[in-house]
């Protein structure tokens, strides 16, 4: 077994369940993982792993930052401890916390891998900082294809660049589909404006009006939550916001919901969806899925068959749909069939992670 560094400048986000998965699974490879500091969230996800936070070894954390930005921190008992750890990889998530990686990677003598999500390529403001990543990774995985090609046009060179779906385990999201009794819809998802997460309570204004016992479920956490529940309130909305919950949760409401959908969108600095990941593990419970036509979602989302494509920032579209599926229990039915068989050949953790050890494997 060779050791792995897997680094986040936080760990662990809690929306960010599918790194650990991805680690958990690796089959000769031992995850390891450092950061700057414990994000709470997600922290006890990882904690049964050997974890290296730059805060708990070092009294000025922003100072130590700088230095290792720099690539000036050349002494410190954190980088000590991680050479005497014997790491094969580092492997970085998002480009911005590949800036700090590859100088640990330098530090350690070590090939540094970086994986490419979102915003941390499309968002406008983080480009100028790709140039340096991407002269210093071993290996870029680009987790759609609409990332890659993204990465291409921002200077990425193909040597290097390798499209590379991270995959859910679709062992675990697999449940026997009771639908409830009235129509329940769940949104998940970071409680943000890219996410769509206000068109979805709108247009459920417009849903109850046929469907009066109808219920949303939100599922997540994020700034615009405090106003959706005023305006949830205001309108006598049955939006039910549930917050961070684990993923033996997400998967009870899976097994009963009529529909999972997330209307994200573009916003004006770049921000958009690499993949989403929330479309997969709903597909693979067999519930079918609206989605936008951006970034990566088309990869996710077989438009008519496992779910149903719409333009962003259209309500009426978004009402259709949310009516199209509502309406047609069959529908929903054949959808959830081959979303399943869908997410299973194209998305599956296991199969993905026999891929990703060959990826990891060329690089030493």
């Amino acid at each position: 077994m060779k050791n792995l560094l897997i680094f986040r400048k936080r760990l662990l986000p809690f929306s960010e369940t599918f790194i650990r998965a991805q680690s958990l699974y690796l089959k000769n490879f031992t995850p390891h993982y450092a950061g700057f500091e414990k994000d709470n969230s997600g922290f006890d996800s990882i904690s049964s792993s050997p974890t290296f936070l730059l805060s708990e070894y070092d009294k000025f954390l922003d100072i130590k930052k700088f230095l290792l930005k720099k690539n000036l921190l050349k002494s410190s008992h954190w980088l000590k401890q991680l050479k005497q750890s014997n790491l094969s990889i580092i492997h970085a998530h998002f480009a911005s916390d590949a800036l700090y990686a590859k100088n640990i990677a330098s530090c350690l003598n070590t090939p540094l891998v970086t994986s490419l999500h979102g915003s941390d390529i499309t968002k406008t403001k983080n480009h100028k900082f790709l140039e340096p990543v991407f002269n210093s990774s071993s290996l870029i995985l680009c987790i759609s294809k609409f990332i890659y090609n993204k990465a291409l046009s921002l200077g990425a060179k193909q040597n290097n660049l390798v499209q590379h779906y991270t995959g859910i385990d679709t062992n675990y999201f697999s449940i026997d589909k009771q639908e409830s009794v009235s129509p329940l819809i769940l949104f998940i998802g970071r409680v943000v404006t890219n996410k769509g997460v206000w068109e979805i309570c709108q247009a459920f204004k417009a849903i109850t009006v046929k469907y009066r016992t109808a219920q949303l479920v939100i599922l997540g956490d994020g700034p615009e939550l405090p106003k959706l529940k005023l305006y949830a309130q205001a309108n006598s909305l049955n939006i039910h916001f549930l917050g961070n919950v684990n993923a033996d949760k997400i998967k009870s409401l899976l097994s009963r919901a009529w529909v999972m959908c997330v209307p994200s969108k573009k916003l004006t600095d770049g921000t958009e969806e690499g993949l989403g990941m929330c479309y997969l593990e709903a597909q693979a419970c067999q519930t079918p899925v609206i989605g936008t036509s951006i970034g990566g979602i088309p990869e996710a989302i077989v438009h008519g068959k496992s779910g149903i494509l719409i333009n962003e920032n259209s309500e009426h579209e978004l009402i259709s749909a949310l009516f199209q599926l509502l309406d047609n229990k069959k529908l929903r039915l054949n959808m959830g069939k081959f979303s399943r068989e869908y997410t299973i050949n194209k998305f599956d953790l296991m199969t993905q992670n026999k891929k990703l050890e060959q990826l990891y494997k060329a690089v030493l």
